[in-house]
């Protein structure tokens, strides 16, 4: 069975902009497509890579406007399978209030139990604070994917 993985946001956008971990983050994409792996995301996702593309160029100016269109038009073609975070929100709210995380990456957590996946992020301090939980064994940080999916 191919590997089945939740990718964060935070991951996804390393595919196309320069920042720290971003190759082992287009690495990660490589072998997701070589390894034909279920690569999924909850609905949400599109609008937070949405905000964080148009942050980038309108406000940190790391980016230009042509940049975040192209990126914008990238992101919204890749074959994701997508998740209803509406479905999700039930154990999201659990997970949220169980373990005092934002909602947001509850529901990705969801999304990666819902099918029995791998949830990465490049997020370390969601990381440590889930260290030690039942959850933790779900969550694989981009810095660690290498060692714990292949």
């Amino acid at each position: 069975m191919p590997a089945r993985l939740v990718l964060d946001a935070s991951v996804v956008i390393k595919w196309y902009v320069a920042e720290r971990h971003s190759r082992e983050a287009v690495q990660l994409k490589d072998w997701i497509l070589k390894a034909s792996a279920l690569a999924a995301v909850p609905d949400l996702f599109y609008t937070e890579t949405a905000n964080i593309i148009w942050k980038k160029a309108s406000l940190l100016k790391e980016i230009t406007k042509i940049e975040s269109q192209e990126i914008f038009r990238e992101m919204m073609r890749l074959p994701f399978h997508v998740m209803s975070a509406r479905e999700l929100l039930k154990e999201a709210f659990h997970l949220s209030a169980r373990h005092s995380i934002p909602i947001y990456d509850s529901v990705y957590l969801a999304a990666a139990s819902e099918l029995d996946a791998a949830f990465v992020t490049a997020d370390e301090a969601l990381a440590a604070k889930v260290s030690g939980t039942p959850v933790h064994k779900t969550l694989v940080t981009l810095s660690d994917w290498e060692s714990r999916l292949k």
